[in-house]
């Protein structure tokens, strides 16, 4: 049941990143394999999800759902969605729970209750409102924002410098190694998963996310 577990939390991992990067990772072997579960349990498991369908031959999700991770690589329809709500204190655990959602969609705090994201994320945002069954204290409006450069607002609000920091700083631990360690590649999975959720176009220039899954790649096939 572990190994079962461990294989399926993989996947998922790996689907994530999959729908996000597909130029990198689109036969990446290593992307299961790096589990630590023995080759010929790795080549059932994806075997019978290509006999159920799940998967294509190449090993790609035949249904792909969208995900956060994947909307960055879109263009961005020059929008931004701005969430608001009023949570009562005696309800502060829902309160909770919405800046936790949101964070995991990648929003970003704006000011008091109030979170802003350019992904078009308004699908995950509905679910999130159903959920809690706040509807007369949860707002979503989109719209543009004037008199602002975009990529001075995801350098405001999201934290761009950092991610590039420990992006190259991980760049240099990896090339400087012959084997990666356990350690290190949860750093890289880690690190991808923390990246920031905005459209890639909105990122500085030489934004260093190719050239840190290019030097993971090539230590890890």
């Amino acid at each position: 049941m572990a190994r079962k577990a461990r294989i399926l939390q993989i996947l998922e991992v790996a689907e994530d990143l999959l729908l996000a990067f597909d130029n990198y990772f689109s036969r990446h072997p290593w992307v299961v394999q790096e589990s630590g579960i023995s080759s010929r349990a790795v080549g059932q498991s994806v075997w019978r999800l290509v006999k159920n369908g799940i998967l294509d031959q190449e090993f790609r999700p035949v249904n792909q759902p969208e995900s956060v991770l994947g909307l960055i690589k879109k263009r961005w329809d020059k929008k931004w969605r701005l969430v608001t709500f009023d949570i009562p204190e005696k309800e502060r655990q829902i309160r909770k729970s919405i800046r936790n959602r949101l964070q995991e969609m990648g929003f970003a705090y704006f000011q008091r209750s109030v979170w802003i994201s350019p992904l078009p994320v308004a699908k995950f945002v509905e679910k999130l409102d159903r959920e809690i069954d706040q509807t007369n204290n949860f707002f979503v409006f989109s719209g543009e924002v004037f008199d602002r450069n975009p990529k001075d607002l995801v350098k405001t609000f999201w934290p761009v410098a950092d991610w590039s920091e420990r992006s190259r700083d991980l760049i240099a631990k990896i090339n400087n190694k012959t084997k990666l360690p356990d350690s290190t590649k949860k750093e890289f999975w880690d690190l991808v998963l923390e990246h920031p959720k905005v459209p890639l176009e909105l990122l500085p220039n030489n934004w260093p996310l190719g050239a840190l899954i290019r030097s993971f790649s090539r230590k890890t096939r």
